[in-house]
């Protein structure tokens, strides 16, 4: 049995093919892109080490050829120290936009020697530097010398010259403050009268209640004092101090017996 292939299945079919080549050519533009990424980069960037310690910036600037110093695109120049325990020489960094420059001024100072006031030698050496980035320039602020047309400084500057306004007298500030609180004073409503009536009500309903209770409590003390002399079987004070007396009375005799 054969097949028949109609012709919306041959468009599908080369459609589908068409789309393979389209991501082969993709990936193979991918894989350059990646190949140029892993390209190393030329190296533009140089040290030149062990210089003397005393060599100023300016002095090295003479020696260097000035072709150098103008096709430089970064330069910096460490001066080194010297002390009791040990000296530390200057170093110097320059980084070029091309090589070919930068294998000139490497041959140039590559193995200089250079001779101090006393006589000693010191050889320098040219390397490439570890780091080969070099440090953006800082773009100047847009606002640098405007301070003099700002509005709010020549505002302030205004302000200034007129000086400081004296404060009003006590009389006037005392009237207008008993202005703003006659302004500021609720005016009496239907609603805010009801309420202060409401509120007094309970304030007047809470202090019946408080006396009342007062009232009862001491009531109370009274039945249960009255009681207690039932109880102990005197009616009055007078009887309670007569009782007393008894007893001391019996006290001192049976003192006097022993």
């Amino acid at each position: 049995m054969y097949k028949i292939q109609t012709g919306s299945m041959k468009k599908e079919k080369d459609k589908e093919k068409q789309k393979d080549k389209d991501k082969d050519k993709d990936k193979d533009k991918e894989k350059d892109k990646e190949d140029e990424d892993n390209e190393p980069k030329a190296k533009l960037k140089l040290i030149v080490r062990f210089l003397p310690w005393n060599l100023t910036e300016e002095r090295f600037r003479e020696i260097l050829d000035p072709e150098f110093a103008k096709k430089s695109v970064y330069f910096s120049y460490e001066k080194g120290k010297q002390n009791l325990k040990r000296t530390r020489s200057s170093v110097c960094t320059i980084s070029f936009s091309e090589q070919e420059t930068l294998f000139s001024c490497a041959e140039s100072l590559d193995g200089k020697v250079f001779v101090d006031p006393k006589g000693r030698e010191q050889r320098c050496v040219v390397e490439y530097a570890s780091f080969q980035r070099v440090p953006k320039e800082k773009s100047e602020d847009a606002r640098k010398n405007t301070l003099e047309n700002d509005p709010e400084f020549m505002e302030f500057c205004e302000n200034l010259k007129k000086g400081v306004e004296a404060p009003p007298s006590a009389e006037k500030w005392l009237e207008e403050r008993e202005k703003d609180k006659s302004s500021k004073e609720e005016k009496d409503t239907p609603l805010l009268e009801e309420l202060r009536a409401k509120r007094s009500r309970t304030q007047n309903e809470k202090f019946l209640q408080a006396q009342k209770d007062k009232e009862r409590r001491r009531e109370h003390k009274l039945r249960e004092i009255e009681r207690e002399r039932e109880r102990r079987g005197y009616k009055d004070d007078n009887e309670r101090g007569d009782r007393k007396e008894k007893k001391k009375k019996k006290k001192k005799k049976k003192k006097k017996k022993k």
